[in-house]
């Protein structure tokens, strides 16, 4: 199965970067630039490793690189987002979603590489506080985009409000999974696994 995801993630990424280079090519400068930011947040997976030691498991970097082509391609490049309704909705909240699932595993490899580690409940809730944070900071980019560049990420003052809300609330499930590994460190279900998958592969040991 990682396999597959790391197929999705190689030919997602080198798609992006073939369409970024496409725009510029034929002068399509606005679409160049939202699909070069895409391109490179798509890389954010290799800084965390590079800058921190810190891998991420390959069901993380396709969800990355799918979100980034549906968001930017799909969503602003081809209209999806004026076409369905709740096209940026469900974008929002799967980011909210695999967002805390991200934290999770982070602070589960540096909480143990910390002289007094955190509680459960505390890294649950530092790790949707991420979440959320992140989601408002992709607002304040829509807002700048769609200032300089005439795109129309942003619509109206709702449309933000309910991107925010769909982030905020998609992140509770996904900080309760983180809750209860960091209370037994199991891979109880889906979620747990990718947790404690993301958390072993970093060379971190976990007591049961």
């Amino acid at each position: 199965m990682n396999y597959l995801f790391r197929i999705i993630e190689y030919v997602g990424s080198a798609l992006l970067l073939v369409i970024a280079i496409y725009s510029v090519a034929t002068g399509e400068i606005r679409d160049a630039l939202v699909v070069t930011f895409a391109t490179a947040a798509a890389l954010a997976p290799l800084f965390l490793k590079l800058r921190y030691n810190i891998g991420t498991p390959p069901v993380l970097r396709a969800g990355l690189v799918l979100f980034l082509f549906t968001t930017i391609v799909l969503g602003e490049m081809k209209d999806f987002y004026e076409t369905y309704w709740w096209w940026d909705l469900a974008l929002h909240s799967s980011a909210g979603f695999g967002i805390t699932i991200a934290a999770t595993i982070i602070l589960g490899v540096t909480n143990k590489r910390r002289r007094h580690p955190l509680t459960p409940i505390l890294l649950a809730t530092f790790a949707t506080t991420i979440a959320i944070s992140i989601s408002v900071g992709w607002e304040i980019y829509e807002f700048f985009m769609d200032m300089f560049i005439g795109s129309n990420m942003q619509p109206s003052a709702d449309d933000t409000m309910w991107d925010l809300i769909g982030a905020s609330t998609a992140s509770i499930p996904a900080a309760y999974a983180s809750f209860k590994w960091h209370q037994h460190h199991k891979p109880d279900g889906i979620i747990e696994s990718v947790i404690h998958d993301g958390v072993i592969r970093n060379g971190v040991q976990v007591d049961s």
